[in-house]
């Protein structure tokens, strides 16, 4: 008896032909992509896995892995988002300080000097002819520098910006005011306020 050996590539006569698993299922539609959207819409209008079955004809399982994959895509998109955006709050912070973050116990020199500075949620920056240090951002500064003057937030919002005022303050003479008149300040100068300017 002979026996034909079959080199690599060619099949053997009687054997099936090979796929990679089963195809996905389509339910009552036409598509997978169509079955995917109808299952979807139903979960975002809150129907649960077992009703969502009985109206698209595919099983309980089906519909809770359609789910589930939708819900990762979803994930790691909102995980690519946040990544962005922190990426260019950095470039931005790199922008407007420079490479050098400080410890907020240091700020006082840097406040006492004017120079750019980032620490821990506490800035201090030129703004114009301005020399402007905010706590967590421009909502809320605690001092400003105007021709020779500074200008102090009197107000209290938490525990922090209390400590943040401490840290920063520069052992001058301050003129007190609101934190709404601040940002008027930082935003137009004195003459702002002065003005009656709205935030």
């Amino acid at each position: 008896m002979t026996e034909t050996i079959y080199t690599t590539g060619e099949r053997h006569p009687q054997s099936t032909k090979l796929f990679n698993g089963r195809p996905l299922t389509k339910g009552n539609y036409a598509t997978r992509a169509e079955l995917e959207e109808v299952v979807l819409d139903r979960h975002n209008l809150g129907y649960g896995c077992r009703r969502i079955s009985r109206i698209v004809g595919v099983s309980d399982t089906t519909v809770a892995n359609i789910i589930k994959r939708w819900k990762e895509k979803q994930s790691e998109r909102l995980r690519y988002e946040r990544q962005q955006k922190g990426a260019e709050k950095a470039n931005e912070l790199r922008r407007r300080f420079g490479m050098k973050k400080i410890t907020n116990v240091t700020a006082r020199q840097y406040v006492q000097k004017r120079e750019r500075f980032r620490g821990n949620n506490l800035y201090g920056e030129w703004r114009g002819d301005r020399y402007v240090v905010t706590s967590y951002g421009d909502h809320f500064p605690l001092f400003i520098w105007e021709n020779g003057t500074w200008y102090e937030n009197i107000e209290n919002i938490t525990v922090t910006t209390t400590k943040h005022r401490t840290q920063t303050h520069p052992h001058e003479d301050t003129l007190p005011m609101t934190c709404k008149d601040m940002v008027v300040i930082m935003d137009h100068g004195i003459v702002g306020v002065a003005v009656g300017m709205a935030v």
